[in-house]
């Protein structure tokens, strides 16, 4: 709807130089999502994810609008307004630090389970566990999906993923314990009337890196017991 009065009001604006206004996409970029006043209110993902609030589309269709016309009517000045500040990358501090090593308790190892699933869950009910894990910043651009939800498959007698945590139901929470232990939470929350919420037998899954003091960046990964979806 933000396109279509976009579109609406420049090609008012041009005093038909043009029969047809096109929108690009990347243009939505520099204010994320543009919606209507009436979208923000509403204030549902997209509202909450417009960055500079109920009157942004207003404040657009009036600069481009304004930009229109001068293109219309040459003879209408366009002010160039305040310029962007130069960004520097060299001024830039962080305080964020790197991992210095992640450990595990006595007698188990990364990926092991610490608290495991029950043995069957019903809808509108949440299926967890957790296992050993590394910290998620250690090569996190090669973690596709800390937890996944795996069906069985009888036809084959295999295990195959259903949901990875891209997925809205599927989550993952990491906490750390003392200093340099993590635990790893993997929820798949099975609500009512949701299409992959259905009845069958799983498993959940946990893969990540873990870094000794010394040494290689190593991946593991972990599986929780099976349980049934009734």
């Amino acid at each position: 709807m933000s396109g279509r009065r976009i579109r609406k009001s420049v090609k008012a604006a041009l005093t038909g130089l043009v029969s047809e206004v096109e929108v690009a996409a990347v243009s939505n970029a520099y204010a994320q999502y543009m919606t209507t006043r009436e979208e923000y209110l509403a204030q549902n993902y997209e509202g909450a994810s417009t960055h500079f609030g109920p009157n942004q589309l207003a404040a657009v269709q009036q600069e481009l609008n304004r930009v229109a016309a001068s293109i219309a009517n040459p003879s209408i000045p366009l002010a160039l307004g305040p310029l962007p500040r130069t960004f520097d990358r060299t001024q830039l501090a962080t305080v964020q630090t790197g991992v210095v090593q992640d450990t595990y308790p006595l007698g188990i190892s990364f990926g092991s389970v610490r608290t495991d699933v029950q043995k069957s869950y019903t809808i509108r009910s949440s299926v967890k566990a957790s296992f050993v894990g590394g910290h998620p910043k250690n090569r996190l651009q090669l973690v596709a999906s800390f937890c996944d939800a795996e069906k069985f498959d009888a036809a084959t007698g295999t295990y195959k993923t259903f949901l990875t945590d891209a997925h809205w139901d599927v989550r993952f929470r990491w906490t750390r314990l003392g200093v340099t232990e993590s635990n790893s939470e993997c929820e798949w929350v099975l609500r009512s009337g949701s299409p992959v919420s259905v009845p069958g037998t799983y498993r959940l899954r946990h893969r990540g890196f873990s870094k000794p003091l010394i040494g290689d960046i190593k991946a593991y990964e972990g599986v929780s017991a099976s349980f049934t979806v009734v």
